[in-house]
């Protein structure tokens, strides 16, 4: 599989479901609690990917039953949800999940600790999440994808932990899987040199313990060989002129992580709601935002506007369609839309689908209201 290279108006594209992505996460965020199920996370998911406007497109990839895998404590990736899975207080839970969005595809994960939960439990976290940072220095024009995986493996080592090796990030675009594969240690070959307009997602994968991991009897969710906890962090990111954009993080959470925000428009400046992105350069000292005028979202068109509330009413009636079970044509038509699996992602056999959920708070917002989320999640400050 060649490697793509999108242009402006494509990762503009990846850059809205990377945006819906993002704020599901953190809606996800607030809802985890001691007690709930795997399951309840997965229809949580569910329901606000369709709420605004997108797809999730890990359901029924390559026969994966859920819209989100739920990975508990040892299970590194692809944990399955389960009405018999609860979480405890001690607990880390990663959430992977994914939107499909006028075609083009986000992917981004993230881990959380559940009640009160070990020191270990929580500088696994935090380092696993810092290695990805450090990767993404490395993602620029020029250098070559071991640089990434490189940077991920020396700082996880310098923190006592070990580095997955079974499992790699990948190229993402149009489908969920692209080339090339991301490693995230240093390998013998250089792999492909980075160009401006790859899109990739980099998920570093971090053990306590050691870096074997099995595949349980579900032949989805991978685990730690010894049983040690394991943590998984993952962005889409663009690759820009002198670094990467960041796709799937909220404006609040890139000013959090770098302390400053990037400023929108001279005479709008006083909004907080700009959907835009910060470009990470390659060095620690040159980190600062660079304005770029393609993080922000273009005003759309009447046209544009109408051809927009058109699709939205047809993917709500498509929505409530499926939960009520009734006969929908158009249902076969979206499922042959999903991607051909990797390697990394290909169970030696499939699973059955879930039973589909039914109506929950999310899916009964009137059309009126679904749209109301949509525009403010893309407003144009």
């Amino acid at each position: 599989m060649a490697i793509t290279i999108k242009n402006d108006e494509e990762i503009e594209l990846m850059r809205k479901a990377g945006q819906i992505l993002a704020r599901v996460h953190a809606d996800l965020a607030k809802e985890l609690k001691e007690g709930m199920t795997t399951k309840e996370i997965d229809r949580l998911a569910y329901e606000m990917i369709f709420s605004y406007g997108g797809i999730p497109n890990f359901l029924n990839y390559n026969g994966f039953p859920a819209s989100v895998c739920v990975s508990v404590n040892e299970e590194v990736v692809h944990g399955i949800p389960s009405e018999k899975r609860f979480l405890r207080s001690g607990d880390i839970v990663s959430i992977d999940g994914g939107v499909l969005f006028e075609g083009y595809h986000s992917d981004a994960a993230r881990t959380y600790g559940i009640g009160e939960i070990s020191e270990e439990a929580r500088k696994l976290i935090t380092v696993t999440e810092d290695s990805f940072f450090e990767a993404i220095k490395k993602a620029k024009p020029g250098n070559h994808i071991v640089d990434i995986g490189k940077a991920v493996q020396t700082y996880a080592l310098s923190n006592g932990y070990s580095v997955v090796r079974d499992l790699t990030g990948h190229g993402i675009g149009t489908a969920l899987h692209e080339a090339p594969n991301i490693p995230n240690y240093k390998t013998f070959f250089k792999g492909p040199r980075i160009r401006k307009g790859m899109t990739l997602a980099v998920e570093p994968m971090i053990n306590m313990g050691n870096y074997s991991v099995t595949r349980l009897d579900d032949n989805w969710t991978y685990a730690t060989a010894d049983g040690t906890l394991s943590a998984h962090y993952e962005n889409t990111i663009a690759v820009t002129d002198h670094g990467c954009e960041i796709l799937t993080m909220l404006p609040e959470e890139q000013e959090s992580r770098f302390g400053i925000k990037q400023a929108g428009k001279e005479d709008e400046a006083k909004e907080e709601k700009v959907q835009e992105t910060i470009v990470v350069s390659g060095s620690k000292e040159s980190g600062k935002a660079e304005e770029k005028n393609s993080s922000k979202i273009e005003e759309s068109t009447a046209e544009a506007d109408l051809e927009a509330a058109a699709q939205a009413q047809e993917a709500e009636t498509k929505i409530d369609d499926k939960a009520e079970k009734t006969a929908d044509p158009k249902e076969a038509e979206m499922e042959d839309k999903k991607e051909e699996a990797v390697p990394d992602l290909q169970p030696e056999t499939a699973q059955p689908a879930t039973e589909k959920p039914g109506k929950a708070p999310f899916q009964t917002l009137t059309p009126e209201e679904k749209r109301a989320r949509r525009e403010l999640l893309f407003e144009d400050d």
